[in-house]
């Protein structure tokens, strides 16, 4: 169930991209998947927000909360979304690797969710490498991902082919052999994103085939409708 709250990570970040890039109230809301712990009330006081300031002021007492409030003082310094976002990564994956039981399913999980955050830290560094903001990588590193180490990022980020290589001579290299072909084939950071997505969902719907009583099915679902 912890998962679902990828849903409300997704929107909390759709929320503040829409006010960031100016976007009306029903674009915003036409993008939103209402199916993870965020009841009605609070979904309609972040459309309601006028200012990111109050997106994360109406987020205070979530997850979300104290990483968004730190974070805030950044982007108003830097003015580009990394550190906000960063934020609520971070704190999507601390809760759910808090106290995962011990057992096989719950190890082909953690292997999943380790593989995740090696992709969304990669995404961030190449973002960071873009985005021509004053920015370290390394302070952005989310714990718990094992194909990386935080003093890596900042030269991955800026070859793209060295981190398709990186990840292809992991242990994740076999099942994702096809999906990391596309990743060296894509010739823009969306494509490549959308290559890095594409490998995550084949990995997560292959453990869900070998696991099918576990979480990993509803993983590669949640993945599938986020995509």
């Amino acid at each position: 169930a912890r998962y679902l709250r990828k849903f409300d990570a997704w929107n909390v970040k759709t929320v503040i991209r829409g006010l960031y890039s100016g976007a009306s109230h029903e674009e915003v809301e036409s993008d939103l998947i209402r199916a993870g712990e965020f009841d009605d009330r609070l979904i309609s006081r972040l459309l309601d927000a006028g200012e990111i300031e109050e997106v994360v002021s109406v987020l205070s007492g979530t997850i979300f909360g104290d990483g968004l409030a730190a974070a805030y003082e950044e982007y108003e310094e830097v003015g580009v979304l990394v550190p906000l976002e960063n934020a609520v990564d971070r704190a999507f994956y601390e809760q759910l690797l808090d106290d995962l039981v011990v057992g096989e399913e719950a190890k082909q999980y953690r292997e999943f969710l380790e593989a995740e955050i090696a992709c969304r830290n990669a995404r961030n560094a190449l973002r960071i490498a873009r985005s021509g903001a004053d920015l370290d990588p390394v302070d952005y590193f989310i714990e718990g991902g094992t194909l990386f180490r935080a003093t890596e990022l900042a030269s991955l980020a800026t070859s793209p082919d060295e981190l398709v290589s990186k990840i292809r001579d992991s242990r994740y290299g076999d099942r994702l052999s096809a999906a990391l072909s596309d990743l060296e084939a894509a010739d823009s950071l969306i494509g490549f994103e959308r290559a890095l997505d594409a490998a995550l969902l084949k990995d997560a719907d292959t453990l869900g085939y070998v696991f099918p009583l576990s979480v990993t099915p509803i993983v590669s679902y949640i993945l599938a409708k986020e995509r």
